[in-house]
């Protein structure tokens, strides 16, 4: 996905999840992969917005519907996409 960035040409909204505390070794290295990931977007993305969704399993449509679709109807109204 990685090589995609330098493609995307529009308004772009991530929204990772964090899991609660207390968290694996394997679930905070995935968090600093995240990190990473988010960062090497920012440089290829000019328009990116990231937001963590706090104490939220991967899942996030099934576990935080509504405060996932407020995140998205507030990205896409802050650009007039709406």
């Amino acid at each position: 996905a990685y090589e995609a960035f330098d493609r995307v040409r529009c308004p772009t909204l991530v929204i990772s999840a964090r899991p609660p505390e207390p968290r694996r070794l394997e679930e905070e290295a995935h968090i600093q992969l995240k990190d990473k990931g988010i960062e090497r977007a920012r440089r290829s993305i000019a328009d990116l917005q990231a937001e963590w969704m706090e104490d939220t399993v991967h899942d996030i449509p099934l576990q935080r519907p509504g405060e996932l679709a407020s995140m998205i109807v507030s990205f896409a109204a802050r650009r007039g996409l709406s």
